[in-house]
């Protein structure tokens, strides 16, 4: 897709996948604080130890909040890219398919974005079926031509 193909995204993928990594290694040097290690060590050299692994602890959470950061970044510019998206679809789509409901969302959003798609025809299938109600959603889209399709043993909603 044009998301993955496009160069800051992919940046973003690398560091935080380096983040992983480096994560992944502290994770390694912690292992290494195991019971047996610890055993037998006097007293100045526990402390040592203890040292050493509050700073690992210390750099793992500074690692941790960094890679949220990159995730929240990414997911901001994950939506900004959706409305992108979303933008070009509602200005260049030749046909949609959807409910009444679910059609008549979509041209609210694409209002409410600033685009008034250019609807020329609206089909309803199985119109006998839908609630009367529904109907004049369909007088949103200004079509030229509005086909209902449906006949009259149709089961009602």
């Amino acid at each position: 897709s044009q998301v993955d193909r496009d160069p800051e995204v992919a940046e973003k993928q690398a560091q935080y996948a380096e983040k992983q990594a480096q994560y992944r290694a502290m994770k390694a040097q912690h292992a290494e604080f195991s019971e047996e290690h610890m055993e037998g060590l006097t007293e100045k050299a526990w402390e040592q130890e203890l040292r050493k692994l509050s700073k690992l602890m210390k750099k793992a959470c500074q690692l941790m909040e960094e890679a949220c950061e990159l995730m929240e970044e990414a997911w901001e510019e994950l939506l900004v890219a959706k409305g992108k998206h979303r933008k070009l679809l509602v200005s260049s789509a030749r046909a949609v398919l959807a409910t009444v409901t679910s059609s008549a969302n979509w041209l609210h959003e694409a209002t409410l974005a600033g685009l008034s798609p250019a609807v020329q025809c609206v089909v309803l299938d199985e119109a006998g079926y839908n609630p009367d109600a529904q109907m004049p959603q369909l007088l949103f889209f200004k079509a030229q031509l509005l086909l209902l399709v449906g006949d009259h043993k149709q089961l009602p909603p």
